[in-house]
């Protein structure tokens, strides 16, 4: 008897639909797809090569922008990293070598988890410097 009760309350509870109600202010989650893209470098007035990279995320990311010298040897990538919320933004390395030479750069980006999982990386980019013969004028990163 017990056992054709519980039996009973088990198929009364898979067939009995069920009805999910939500406050009227609470929206459905939307989908989202993490992405970056390293925009085009350029050189500012002050002599710095600047890498630009635009990102948007779903959950705490780190984003880091690295770049190289490719006329340096050898020459070790350097660059940016700061992990934020989710969100979007933009986010900018950069470097000046004021040795009075033209240099060739080559930068990526990447999206990572705070545990260092990729999500996702850019396609490098690559740009020549003009070359810098007075000391580097100090680095303001463009507005965000």
């Amino acid at each position: 008897m017990k056992r054709s009760l519980i039996a009973a309350v088990v198929v009364a509870l898979a067939t009995t639909p069920v009805v999910v109600s939500t406050a009227a202010s609470a929206q459905a989650a939307e989908p989202c797809t993490p992405s970056i893209a390293m925009g085009k470098p350029f050189q500012d007035p002050g002599g710095f090569i600047v890498f630009p990279a635009t990102y948007t995320t779903c959950e705490t990311t780190r984003v880091t922008v690295k770049f190289r010298d490719r006329d340096v040897t050898p020459s070790g990538w350097a660059g940016s990293a700061g992990t934020g919320p989710a969100g979007s933004g933009t986010t900018y390395a950069g470097t000046c070598a004021p040795d009075g030479k033209a240099h060739r750069w080559v930068g990526y980006a990447t999206l990572k988890t705070p545990t260092g999982t990729l999500i996702a990386q850019t396609p490098k980019v690559y740009f020549k410097s003009a070359p810098v013969v007075r000391n580097c004028a100090l680095w303001s990163p463009p507005a965000t």
